[in-house]
């Protein structure tokens, strides 16, 4: 088998960026190795690695060449004008002594069969390589030499190996871009580097001190950092997992030093350290085993020399400190402001131009929290939870958000804290946006919970009244998100509450609109539902079974509800007895299905025409599945248990009783007790669309 092995080398390519290229130039890779049957397996594996400077793509079991084949092309009828026997002639290039006569519905037609020569492999990937590589789409691109041709970033080298050979690929020069047989090593090394095939160009490269891999640069970055936290007996928290994946993804070879932050600084709050530390220099924030900032943090650099490694920490040290002084500068500046006197200020901050200012919000949301706080029936202090609403968006105004916007919330809980509001008040603040992504915590305190529940149904609502919903491609606003806290809180908290009623003529009036007539509460209820069903894929893997819980006549809005009775059914399924329900749907499904093209299928069932006992059995059972499944509310088990009871008459049923009998009417009577077994299992879920 021969090897293929492409490198593209450019200039500094975003991390953001990296991965996504990749799987674009793989994709179209492997879709012309497949058309062109260039590999003997039926599974094309392509290796791809990247770092910011170099995409690489290597696959080692392809053919040399394609096998020569004859094809046979159908041409006109025999009975055809000429001038259309001449044209098909000239298109296949063959004599019409060559040709063949075969007949197709009951007319001859002549055929042509001719030798396909069979092209070498490495000519195919060569002359599809411009197209894939002009082809790629990028966010962004730019000009460079070429006034035309547009790329992420400048190409420096493109790289072409098949079968240890270089290939040169003459087109290359069309745009101005290099076509040498070599690669350059570590751009602090500066030397090339000549290999012949992929294994010895990976061995120089990291001889060369450039690291391919994504993967194990990450893992080399982890590994000096844990053995760093050994020592010094303090932690590296997973959630900056994906700094560590950015750092790798800007560096070759990664280098991990470890800077110090001043005394003086660490009197500030801790989220305000960590913010300024990834977002200015990406640097990696550690912690002791309290949970509490340490004064040591992370600096990743690539390949620096040990006799810079000092310097380089001070340049940082220094650099952070500056940043840190302005924010330093800004909280004390905002410090000088109670919250209480920012209240004006929030009043000239718009929150969207149909839905009024932040001070606008702020109202809708006290009464948006008052009516939670009923329905939900939470024991709670109503002076605290006016308080909270009220200062929730002060701090908007203050000079630390509006540089650092992801502080928000958090300003103004530890403002709170220093102005000795109630420490409940306080963490609400801090809780307000939680949660903000998947791996968010999600608020507990029943303040914390009023107040992030009444600002993210606020905003959801708010935007489906003026129309500016999600579409497929664009969420400015994050609805999706503020969906997906909305649901997370409901969940983790044991909310029980039907949003549906929520939303009533009452609520919708706090936003004084004058036009809502397109607005309808089914489109909310049907997106949070949509959004019900991404959480529930999350967590379970399982595609099938969320389909078969939403069948089309679902509709609610009790979140909950459907939360604990999904699980349960998700619970089930992993189990012995759900397979064996899901066996039996699937053969009453096909009786059902066959038979009822041919004839009539009732919805009740003739009792007066039940004579064998195994049907009466399954009937009667049927009855309890049925009366368990409309008055069971929340032992959801308990439901499910009652449904595998029917497995035993079911089976029974079709093991002893024949349905396609001569008996038209009895015939018509047992399929409608199948009929009913599949309308009644389909009550909870469709098990039809489950894969066992």
């Amino acid at each position: 088998m021969s090897e293929l092995f492409i490198e593209l080398l450019s200039e500094e390519i975003p991390y953001w960026l990296q991965k996504n290229t990749v799987e674009q130039f793989k994709n179209k890779i492997t879709d012309v190795i497949i058309e062109n049957n260039l590999s003997l397996s039926k599974k094309i594996n392509i290796n791809s690695n990247f770092t910011q400077l170099r995409l690489i793509f290597s696959c080692s079991n392809l053919i040399k060449e394609q096998k020569s084949s004859i094809k046979e092309i159908k041409g006109p009828p025999v009975n055809a004008p000429e001038n259309a026997i001449i044209g098909f002639l000239k298109k296949v290039g063959v004599s019409k002594e060559k040709l063949e006569k075969k007949k197709v519905n009951n007319q001859d037609y002549y055929f042509a069969k001719y030798k396909v020569i069979g092209k070498k492999s490495e000519e195919i990937i060569k002359n599809n390589l411009e197209n894939i590589i002009t082809t790629i789409n990028w966010p962004k691109s730019m000009r460079w030499i070429h006034n035309s041709f547009k790329w992420g970033r400048p190409i420096n080298n493109i790289l072409f190996y098949f079968d240890n050979k270089f290939i040169p690929l003459d087109f290359l020069k069309t745009y101005s871009i290099n076509n040498n047989s070599f690669t350059i090593s570590h751009k602090k090394i500066e030397k090339e580097i000549k290999f012949t095939n992929f294994s010895q160009y990976k061995k120089k490269l990291i001889s060369s001190k450039v690291i391919i891999e994504q993967s194990q640069r990450e893992e080399k970055i982890k590994k000096e950092i844990n053995n760093f936290c050994v020592e010094k007996k303090i932690v590296l928290k997973d959630e900056y997992n994906s700094l560590i994946s950015l750092n790798a993804g800007l560096t070759e070879y990664p280098d991990v030093l470890f800077g110090k932050i001043q005394d003086d600084y660490m009197s500030l709050p801790q989220e305000i350290l960590q913010v300024v530390m990834i977002n200015d220099q990406n640097f990696i924030p550690l912690f002791e085993k309290n949970n509490n900032l340490s004064t040591f943090f992370v600096i990743v650099g690539d390949l620096i020399g040990e006799r810079f490694q000092k310097d380089i920490i001070k340049d940082n040290e220094k650099v952070l400190e500056a940043r840190f002084a302005d924010a330093a500068f800004y909280w004390e500046n905002d410090l000088k402001i109670k919250l209480e006197s920012r209240k004006q200020l929030l009043s000239d901050i718009k929150f969207h131009q149909k839905l009024g200012t932040f001070d606008d919000k702020t109202k809708r949301m006290e009464f948006f929290a008052m009516n939670l706080a009923t329905q939900l029936n939470f024991q709670f202090n109503a002076s605290h939870l006016t308080e909270a609403v009220k200062l929730a968006k002060l701090d908007l105004t203050t000079g630390l958000v509006r540089e650092f916007p992801e502080l928000q919330g958090i300003i103004g809980g530890y403002i709170a804290e220093v102005e000795k509001k109630d420490k409940i008040i306080c963490l609400s603040l801090k809780e307000q946006y939680l949660p903000k992504g998947p791996s968010d915590l999600c608020p507990k305190s029943n303040l914390s919970i009023l107040l992030s529940l009444s600002d993210k149904l606020d905003t959801l609502l708010g935007f489906f009244l003026i129309d500016e919903m999600p579409t497929s491609s664009k969420d400015p606003y994050a609805l999706r998100r503020s969906a997906l806290g909305i649901l997370r809180i409901i969940i983790e908290n044991n909310l029980k509450i039907e949003l549906e009623k929520f939303f009533n003529d009452e609520v919708i009036n706090k936003y004084n609109l004058q036009k809502t007539k397109n607005f309808k509460i089914k489109n909310l209820i049907i997106f949070l539902i949509d959004r019900f069903k991404f959480f529930l894929k999350s967590i379970t893997k399982r595609q099938d079974v969320v389909n078969a819980f939403f069948i089309e006549k679902s509709f609610s809005s009790d979140f909950l509800t459907l939360y604990k009775k999904f699980v349960a059914l998700n619970e089930f399924i992993n189990k012995g007895e759900g397979k064996k329900i899901i066996e039996l749907n699937k053969r009453a499904l096909n009786i059902v299905t066959i038979e009822g093209k041919k004839m009539n299928i009732n919805n009740f069932i003739d009792k007066d025409l039940l004579k064998e006992q195994h049907e009466k059995i399954l009937v009667d059972a049927l009855n309890k599945v049925k009366n368990k499944i409309d008055n069971e509310k929340e032992d959801f088990k308990s439901v499910l248990n009652t449904i595998s009871s029917l497995h035993t008459p079911l089976n029974n049923f079709f093991d002893n009783v024949m349905v396609n009998v001569d008996d038209v009417k009895i015939k018509s009577n047992r399929l409608s007790i199948l009929k009913q077994v599949l309308d009644t299992l389909k009550i909870y879920a469709d098990f039809s669309k489950i894969q066992k």
